[in-house]
């Protein structure tokens, strides 16, 4: 009997195989956190009650830590090796940094909640001077404690004050755009970390601390959802906040009071926890980011006085995921033309 083209049985079993190995990969579960490094300094460079982590992606994954207890901003390679201080000088010297963030959007700009002088301070990626950021009248800073930037939107630079429960939004000239306080039940009190997703139209992520919660507000400022966890999984002391757009805007938020880091995806769904054990034990979690080109989260670490490094649990390794589909390809390919054969040969 005469077959269209569409139905040969070799062609058939091939798509099967390849439906098969998509099923495959889907199914393959995210891997268990890995303990990787502890970046700490030591001597003069040793980190004194770091708060605030960032990942420098346009300079090799660079980590820049607030070092609130030192009055600077350490910078250490991906792999813990000490690059620099960056501290100010004069009148725009640090006082208590707790928050730092990179502007990937304008030469990695490092932009600093510069605390103890309630300002944002922004500096080159090397350390020189290029604007202080402070607000004026009802908007003026008070104790900036977090920040993070807006790349998606000209770099906004969005700066969390604990004292006014509010997150204020600047360009990254310095000039105010709006302020994000929550309404009613939604409202900010005693909030602690801030993140934007810029792969959801940046929404703005604020670990509201006494709250119990993670808020999620839309970059123009109106509410979107609660993230709090419920049961073992419910948020206590959530400090820092971080999203992970590389994978579908998973929300990592660090939780002293139950010294891990909490998972959730981007509707607030709990995924899991990292906690560390051995050297790699989470004693205070203050900050979080993530290391996307070397696939891993950073976690600062305050009582510690160091950054602990794991791997991203819901990042799969490349490699090994490709040898994966190679193999299940190979054998279902194989026996997809076996069968096929044996069709066209009426066996």
């Amino acid at each position: 009997m005469a077959r269209t083209k569409g139905s040969s049985p070799a062609r058939t079993g091939i798509a099967a195989a390849i439906v098969a190995v998509t099923a495959l990969v889907s199914a393959i579960p995210a891997g268990a956190q890995t303990y990787v490094r502890t970046i700490a300094g030591s001597g003069g460079n040793a980190l004194s009650g770091p708060t605030g982590v960032a990942v420098d992606t346009a300079n090799g994954s660079n980590v820049l830590v607030a070092d609130p207890g030192n009055n600077r901003i350490q910078v250490f390679t991906a792999a813990g090796g000490f690059v620099r201080s960056i501290t100010g000088s004069g009148g725009n010297a640090l006082s208590t940094p707790h928050g730092v963030a990179v502007d990937t959007a304008n030469g990695a700009n490092v932009v600093v909640a510069d605390s103890g002088n309630n300002r944002v301070q922004v500096f080159t990626a090397a350390g020189g001077f290029v604007r202080s950021i402070t607000g004026s009248g009802l908007n003026a800073l008070n104790e900036p404690y977090a920040v993070a930037v807006d790349t998606a939107n000209g770099s906004n630079v969005v700066v969390l004050e604990p004292g006014n429960n509010r997150v204020q939004v600047f360009d990254a000239s310095g000039n105010y755009i709006r302020t994000i306080t929550g309404t009613g039940g939604n409202a900010l009190f005693d909030p602690l970390g801030v993140a934007v997703d810029t792969a959801n139209g940046s929404n703005v992520l604020v670990a509201d601390y006494s709250n119990q919660r993670v808020q999620v507000f839309a970059a123009t400022g109106g509410f979107v959802r609660t993230i709090r966890g419920s049961g073992a999984n419910a948020l206590t002391c959530p400090f820092g906040v971080a999203v992970d757009t590389a994978n579908g805007s998973n929300v990592l938020v660090a939780d002293p009071c139950n010294d891990r880091v909490e998972i959730f995806d981007v509707n607030g769904n709990f995924l899991r926890n990292i906690v560390g054990s051995g050297a790699g034990a989470l004693v205070s979690p203050i900050g979080v980011a993530l290391d996307t080109a070397n696939r891993s989260v950073l976690v600062a670490d305050g009582t510690a006085n160091s950054v602990q490094v794991y791997t991203n649990p819901f990042t799969a390794s490349v490699p090994a995921l490709g040898a994966w589909c190679m193999l299940a390809l190979a054998l279902l390919l194989g026996s997809a033309g076996y069968f096929a054969m044996r069709s066209e040969k009426g066996v």
